[in-house]
């Protein structure tokens, strides 16, 4: 699947030909710190990348998680993705980085846009959700642009480089736009 707006490209085909530019944009430590997961390898390689691609997405034909590459000017720029999409419940997680040259230029803003959207109309999900670390204020902002609203903080959530972070929990109920 194909998701456009202007010159920003969203696509679900995680083809293995971009596995080693895909490593190479992820290969940067402020992602790591910034998404606050402990499963996002540093350094990261192409057999990360290609862990990544190839993981599994779905139980028999109900798809569980989403990822889309994120391009602009027909070079990757980052990733973004739904996961434990919950059918029942109608809520999925939210998350997402943009490398490091794609910074400051709204790509972040754009994609969650465009994703949120989806989740809500394609998939019928209620309520978007999702954690940032106290830190991030760059990710505050792309969620706040985009009508999500901060539910609640976790003093000493997320522990990174020898110290604890709390983090923000942020959620978009209903249809935000």
């Amino acid at each position: 699947m194909i998701i456009r707006d202007k010159d920003i490209m969203l696509t679900d085909r995680l083809d293995l030909k971009y596995c080693k530019e895909f490593a190479d944009l992820a290969n940067d430590k402020t992602i790591s710190e910034n998404i606050a997961s402990h499963s996002f390898p540093n350094p990261y390689t192409e057999g990360d990348a290609e862990y990544f691609f190839t993981k599994n997405r779905s139980e028999g034909k109900r798809k569980f998680s989403m990822d889309f590459l994120i391009f602009m000017d027909m070079k990757i720029c980052g990733v973004i993705g739904l996961q434990d999409i919950n059918y029942i419940d109608r809520n999925c997680h939210i998350g997402y980085w943009i490398g490091n040259n794609y910074r400051g230029k709204k790509i972040a803003t754009r994609s969650v846009h465009l994703v949120s959207r989806y989740a809500e109309s394609k998939l019928s999900m209620h309520k978007i959700y999702t954690k940032v670390l106290q830190t991030n204020v760059s990710s505050m902002k792309v969620l706040l642009n985009n009508n999500y609203q901060i539910e609640g903080y976790q003093k000493d959530q997320f522990f990174q480089n020898g110290r604890y972070f709390g983090m923000f929990l942020f959620a978009r109920t209903g249809y935000g736009d």
